[in-house]
C-alpha cells in the first residue's frame, strides 16, 4: 500500500507539474502524505544568482529574499483546494545524494519527479536518470 510518496523538486515547470500531480490526483486517491524534497545550493549567493533575485544589500536581506523565494515556489505546488497538506523537506548540497537520502529518510513508498532536457522523448531527466 502506498502510504508516503516523496516528490523532488526544482522548481522548474516540469518539476512543478510533477509536484501538483502527486499533490492534486496521486495522494488523494491513495490517501497518501506528501513531502517535497528541494535541494537547494549549499550558499544563498548561489541560490539567489540561479533564481534571478535582485535588491540585496545585506547577508540578512540576502537570506530573506532566498526564504521568501522558497516559501513561494512552494505556494505554487501544493494543493489548490488546501486538502492535501504537504510536509516541505529543504537540503542544501548535491541533488542527486539528497535527493536518494531523502528518500530513505522519508521511507517513500512512492517518488514522482518530473524528467528535464532530453526527458522530453525519454523517461528520464538529468537527475532522474541516477
Amino acid at each position: 500500500m502506498i502510504k508516503r510518496i516523496v516528490v523532488p523538486v526544482d522548481f522548474s515547470e516540469v518539476s512543478c507539474r510533477a509536484a501538483r500531480f502527486a499533490v492534486n490526483e496521486l495522494a488523494p486517491q491513495l490517501d497518501a502524505h506528501v513531502v517535497f524534497v528541494a535541494v537547494l545550493e549549499v550558499g544563498d549567493l548561489r541560490v539567489a544568482m540561479s533564481a534571478g533575485l535582485h535588491g540585496f544589500d545585506t547577508d540578512e536581506e540576502l537570506r530573506k529574499k532566498v526564504r521568501d523565494w522558497v516559501e513561494e515556489q512552494f505556494q505554487r505546488i501544493e494543493s489548490a483546494d488546501g486538502s492535501i497538506k504537504a510536509q516541505r523537506d529543504v537540503r542544501r548540497g548535491i541533488p542527486e545524494r539528497e535527493i536518494i537520502e531523502a528518500i530513505r529518510e522519508h521511507e517513500a513508498d512512492m517518488v514522482v519527479m518530473g524528467s528535464s532536457g532530453i526527458g522530453s522523448r525519454l523517461p528520464i531527466g538529468s537527475k532522474t536518470e541516477f
